[in-house]
């Protein structure tokens, strides 16, 4: 009897030593497709390089690989990857465009789409996301009859992409 009560208080203790750590924290949220509101559930991705985003669950899912972090098309497999950059490259990426860098991150948050491009039925783009000295870049592709949603699915994403102040620690 004994025991099994040591047993159960073990399993116990396990079970809620694991729990938080496999929650992960939602809102809800919404999406305009087709001139309607959609609500849709959101989850926090934290990336080890810094950052967040909320991405939309139920379409899409997002992972850490060695390359950044990338956001994939559950039903499609089209992909958007977040990579931290430097600020050479960010300054570089911007100038290509004919936006002053400098200018443009004194105003706040900076989000530029560098380039759009349709290829082959697909749609593929780069975007640069500034803040407070951080700079990523989002770039990835959609099959052009995914634009609706996909499009929209990837830029909730780069909208809800928030730097962690300087001095605090990142994700593990």
């Amino acid at each position: 009897m004994r025991k099994t009560a040591i047993w159960l208080m073990l399993a116990m203790l396990c079970l809620a030593l694991c729990v938080p750590a496999v929650h992960a924290e939602t809102r809800q949220g919404a999406i305009w497709r087709e001139g309607m509101k959609e609500a849709i559930e959101e989850t926090l991705f934290e990336s080890p390089e810094g950052y967040s985003f909320w991405y939309a669950a139920a379409a899409v899912k997002a992972e850490a690989t060695g390359d950044g972090v990338t956001v994939t098309s559950l039903e499609l497999g089209d992909q958007m990857t977040l990579t931290v950059i430097p600020e050479e490259e960010a300054r570089a990426c911007a100038a290509a465009t004919g936006l002053n860098l400098a200018e443009a991150e004194a105003a706040g948050r900076v989000q530029a789409d560098l380039s759009c491009e349709l290829q082959e039925g697909s749609w593929h783009f780069v975007t640069l996301i500034a803040e407070g000295g951080h700079y990523l870049r989002a770039e990835g592709s959609y099959a052009m009859e995914a634009a609706d949603g996909l499009a929209k699915y990837f830029q909730l994403v780069m909208n809800s992409v928030t730097f962690l102040p300087e001095g605090q620690p990142q994700a593990e």
